[in-house]
């Protein structure tokens, strides 16, 4: 193997190992603690007996229009604009990898 390939394959592995793999963990850590959040928002929810959906939704968008403030602060002042639309990120895309991460779901 000349060195080239071997530095590269060296280079590659540590890249992976070092880098990729940490940051693999953490989403995933992340992932299982937004997975138990949300089990336990629902359980909370099953509890309730009487649930308003209205109020539920009424948080749900205030939180929204809250995030997209800080959106747009952050993109002036980092002279980005993000694009989510753009770069896949939309109502549709999500819908669509939500509906086929639930088996035998109907809209």
């Amino acid at each position: 193997m000349n060195s080239s390939m071997h530095e590269f394959k060296m280079i590659s592995k540590h890249r992976m190992y070092d880098q990729y793999l940490v940051k693999l963990r953490a989403c995933i850590k992340l992932l299982d603690e937004v997975e138990d959040t949300f089990s336990s928002f629902c359980s909370a929810l099953d509890n309730t007996g009487h649930i308003n959906l209205y109020d539920v939704y009424h948080v749900v968008e205030h939180t929204a229009y809250h995030l997209g403030q800080i959106i747009d602060r952050v993109q002036r002042l980092a002279g980005h604009r993000f694009q989510f639309v753009q770069t896949g990120l939309n109502e549709k895309a999500l819908r669509a990898i939500v509906q086929q991460s639930l088996p035998n779901t109907q809209d």
